[in-house]
């Protein structure tokens, strides 16, 4: 979304009371409270427009997390407060959210995890769940590399490129490196105060084959080495 842009035109979208006074909005049949609460107030917008935006942008977004456990992480005061990760959905959920329930793995024997219910998106066209984490004030929303069909076989790979640097190595060695395959990296520069995340592999609608998403992992990282190398004469790995 552009700075200062306003979003507008979902289907259903309903924003003010009586004689302006602030009252619960409807996107694509959710319920949105406080739509007027600022969410990105250097750019004066607001709660009812992120979830105007995702419900726009929907068949996009949901290429990458249907049928994906989602964890959300959400800013109640807005993105220049602390965000808070939510796995678990929350108490007071509508009931008509789907749900995939994971077992993690107990850190000792006799030492049980409770399950946690994580929040999906049912299908490529359920934009009501993307519109809901919105009223939950999710501003990231991070899929799963898995589909719960097979929740122990990620079918996508993502590599991380720390701009702040690894290994103690400057971070513009990583940058050039990644630049050299556009199958690797992007341009990266003006970039060098967060981390950038691609997906490293096949596009959503070619998944990688069980047990290949660590092989692109690996592939990808020595591709990033080995551009280093010619460049610096040296290896990130020593």
């Amino acid at each position: 979304m552009a700075k200062g842009a306003k979003a507008a035109g979902a289907t259903g979208r309903k924003a003010r009371g009586a004689a302006g006074s602030p009252a619960a909005g409807e996107v694509v049949g959710v319920r949105v409270t406080h739509p007027d609460k600022l969410l990105f107030p250097e750019d004066g917008i607001a709660k009812l427009e992120l979830a105007d935006y995702y419900a726009r942008l929907a068949p996009v977004i949901l290429k990458y997390v249907a049928r994906r456990p989602l964890t959300l992480v959400t800013f109640p005061q807005g993105i220049g407060r602390s965000g808070i990760y939510m796995k678990r959905l929350p108490k007071g959920a509508p009931p008509w959210i789907e749900t995939f329930r994971d077992q993690p793995e107990p850190v000792r024997a006799g030492q049980e995890k409770e399950p946690v219910d994580y929040v999906i998106a049912r299908d490529g066209s359920d934009a009501r769940t993307l519109v809901w984490t919105a009223q939950y004030n999710a501003i990231e929303v991070h899929p799963w590399l898995s589909q719960i069909e097979h929740p122990d076989r990620p079918d996508w790979a993502v590599l991380d490129l720390d701009l702040h640097g690894a290994a103690g190595r400057p971070a513009d060695h990583l940058e050039r490196g990644a630049r050299v395959d556009d199958g690797v990296g992007r341009q990266l520069a003006g970039q060098q105060d967060r981390v950038v995340r691609g997906v490293v592999g096949t596009p959503p609608d070619e998944r990688l084959a069980d047990e290949t998403a660590g092989t692109c992992h690996r592939g990808a990282v020595r591709r990033i080495d080995r551009a280093h190398d010619r460049m610096h004469g040296d290896s990130l790995h020593e």
